[in-house]
């Protein structure tokens, strides 16, 4: 049995960026901003996409959730600057084959 790994690198400012193995149901960070936007869980069909959600919280703030290909990258409580750089950095990697 294949377990999952995942690792948080919180910010001072409150901001998390993560990387998680667990394209199944993401990170536990997201859970409420995925579901406000009535996004549950992944299906087999999703892991052969490119998947991003993104949003704003309720707290201003920006979140989002990307899959790619086996791994799953996301951000939550960051402000406008560090949305960028974590936009940044997210679009630098890419699926292997």
């Amino acid at each position: 049995m294949r377990g999952f790994a995942n690792i948080d690198l919180p910010f001072k400012d409150g901001a998390i960026a993560y990387i998680s193995s667990d394209v199944w149901y993401g990170s536990s960070l997201n859970f409420e901003n995925r579901h406000f936007i009535g996004h549950e869980s992944y299906n087999k069909k999703s892991l052969l996409d490119t998947i991003v959600l993104k949003g704003i919280q309720a707290n201003n703030k920006y979140w989002s959730e990307q899959i790619i290909g086996d791994i799953m990258v996301g951000y939550v409580n960051a402000s406008e600057d560090k949305r960028a750089l974590f936009e940044e950095a997210f679009s630098s990697i890419r699926k292997l084959d």
